[in-house]
């Protein structure tokens, strides 16, 4: 036999032999490099070992400690890819959206944010092998770092977000709440998904964009309108702009985060369902002065009930008080008004005999003005966070939660601390005030007493 061919056959046997005995230690290996990885802060590649012997790389960033994280753990974030991010890189799906947002927040970013990569030709689907992969991959990080198992989150964009919808809805036990970027579900599932979410109580909170893809806008809208309908309140954001991507400036929201931040799996079970307050017949509500409310239906997906004043009355003591009293209680709906105006809120004070003359809230478009609370003799008492005003869109729907307790109370605009006050004020009940020149349009006004500690205004709740 030649020299070289010996030492050909050599190589090849000594090649083969290191590749099988890196196959073997590698497992170990990648063990060791993610128990060191743990100390380490940023974004962190690791690798899962399947026992079919599958490799999924996936990235992790980990987030510098606080006090709280020391004391509970971090709260974790899954994030779920869109389709062109598929591949089997462990990089790339965080190249497009997610990761820059990450890192441009990196300093103070709270969340544990687990990134599994969907397969070339996969799906995101709940009976996926990408999504057994995902949550092995969920289990393997919060088994490795120290988290705050309460306060597990899912989101997703595009087919990622769909992803995390269905998600939510096949594992519910497992997620405090669900934030679909541009996501689009067929009619089936999008009964299916209102159903489970409702039943289980996962808060919801879905981005997109108005001139996207119909089937996105439509399956978003009539995602909302079902959970509304099955007194469960979803907050949605429709930007006004076309393309398919919402991710840019929802990934970019502080109030999202701050948002994601108060759910918790835990309470669930504690809290009532809200009561829709609006109906064609006002059943829940009393007209005074002018104005002449009316309950119609918007033709678009979803068919919401919109409740608006018509337009040719009006006026400060035009009222539509609602019939609901208690001390404490908490109102959520979406509303939307013209450029450079506002809607206002009348306050019922439980010592006054006036339907009319109470103390108002008004929210103003910021170009005009300060949102503030004024007495009912015009007093200013509290005036608004302008970075929170600024948040109201014109002509588009923004959604607000009012939350009284015996008097305290906190008003929150699209996710944002608006204003709120500690003074004692004997406040029953609220109304809305029909302007003739603000126009205001109403939709989804929620309703539930807030008792026994749930959701009251002093809370961190959501």
């Amino acid at each position: 036999m030649k020299r070289t061919t010996v030492i050909v056959i050599l190589t090849v046997l000594a090649t083969s032999l290191t590749a099988n005995l890196w196959l073997v230690i590698e497992p170990a290996f990648a063990k060791w490099r993610d128990a060191k990885s743990t100390l380490r802060h940023g974004f962190v590649p690791r690798v899962l070992f399947r026992e079919n012997g599958e490799r999924r790389r996936y990235m992790v960033f980990v987030p510098h400690t606080s006090a709280e994280s020391e004391r509970n753990g971090n709260p974790v974030l899954l994030f779920l890819n869109g389709v062109g991010e598929n591949g089997d890189d462990g990089t790339n799906q965080i190249s497009n959206n997610f990761g820059r947002q990450i890192w441009e927040m990196k300093a103070s970013f709270p969340f544990l944010c687990v990134m599994p990569q969907c397969s070339l030709d996969g799906s995101w689907q709940a009976d996926s092998n990408d999504t057994r992969v995902a949550l092995q991959i969920l289990d393997q990080v919060t088994e490795d770092y120290r988290v705050d198992q309460d306060k597990i989150y899912v989101t997703g964009v595009s087919a990622g977000g769909t992803g995390a919808l269905e998600l939510a809805a096949a594992y519910p036990e497992r997620f405090a709440a669900v934030v679909p970027i541009a996501a689009s579900l067929g009619g089936s599932l999008i009964e299916k998904t209102a159903d489970a979410l409702s039943v289980n109580s996962i808060a919801l909170w879905s981005f997109y964009n108005g001139g996207d893809k119909e089937r996105v806008v439509n399956s978003n809208r009539v995602l909302r309108r079902r959970l509304v309908s099955r007194g469960l309140d979803a907050t949605c954001t429709e930007y006004a702009q076309g393309s398919h991507d919402a991710w840019n400036f929802s990934f970019r929201d502080p109030a999202m985060y701050q948002w994601l931040l108060r759910q918790r799996k835990s309470p669930k079970d504690k809290r009532s369902r809200f009561t829709n307050l609006i109906d064609p017949e006002l059943e829940h509500w009393k007209q005074f002065g002018e104005a002449d409310w009316q309950v119609t239906e918007e033709k678009v997906a979803g068919e919401d009930l919109i409740l608006k004043c018509d337009e040719s009355k009006g006026g400060r003591d035009s009222l539509l008080a609602c019939n609901r009293t208690t001390a404490q209680f908490e109102l959520r709906f979406d509303f939307r008004c013209a450029s450079r105006n506002h809607i206002e809120l009348a306050l019922r004070d439980g010592h006054s005999h006036d339907q009319v003359a109470q103390h108002r809230l008004v929210i103003r478009d910021a170009i005009v003005g300060e949102s503030a609370l004024y007495s009912s003799s015009g007093e200013l008492l509290v005036v608004g966070d302008l970075a929170a005003q600024a948040t109201l869109r014109p002509n588009n729907w923004n959604h607000v939660q009012l939350l009284v307790d015996r008097g305290k109370f906190l008003v929150r605009i699209n996710g944002w601390n608006l204003l709120s006050t500690t003074d004692e004020y004997d406040w029953i009940g609220f109304g809305l005030v029909g302007r003739l020149e603000s126009r205001p349009q109403f939709r989804g006004i929620l309703y539930r007493e807030a008792g026994n500690g749930v959701s009251k205004a002093t809370d961190a709740s959501d």
